[in-house]
């Protein structure tokens, strides 16, 4: 059992596979709405989906500093997600393989979809992170006797 301290890994990635499907459904009805066929619509799926996976990383860190670091472990997931969205979207595009704009407005939808499910999550999570120290650590006292 984890202690109050701990942040809720399973919690977190239960919610990021949630918003990975949210956001798969989102690219892909985009790709469509946008006039896009469906060799434009799968690679917007498939792009957002691997880049999505990168979202569970934060759950899987654990150790004696996890808790103290999560809200950067959280960061640097949506960072380097953003990194393989880039990648991804500049090489399926150089390629010319798929139309250009249902393709990106697809994957750019995706995206949204997943950092706004992730920025809440984190938010929340943290704080309630936060309390759980502010509660642990006792009453902060104002006086100047300990200042």
């Amino acid at each position: 059992m984890q202690s109050a301290m701990q942040p809720p890994r399973a919690a977190y990635a239960g919610l990021m596979a949630v918003a990975m499907v949210v956001a798969v459904g989102a690219a892909y009805a985009t790709s469509v709405l946008a006039g896009g066929d469906g060799r434009a619509a799968g690679f917007a799926v498939a792009v957002v989906g691997a880049a999505s996976l990168v979202s569970l990383l934060p759950s899987l860190i654990q150790g004696v500093n996890a808790a103290a670091h999560f809200g950067m472990y959280i960061f640097g997931a949506s960072l380097a997600r953003v990194f393989v969205l880039m990648i991804a979207v500049l090489a399926i595009d150089n390629g010319g393989t798929v139309e250009r704009r249902p393709f990106v407005l697809g994957v750019l939808v995706g995206a949204a979809v997943v950092l706004v499910i992730e920025t809440a999550a984190a938010m929340v999570i943290l704080k309630r992170l936060d309390r759980a120290g502010a509660h642990r650590a006792g009453p902060v006292s104002t006086t100047t006797e300990h200042a």
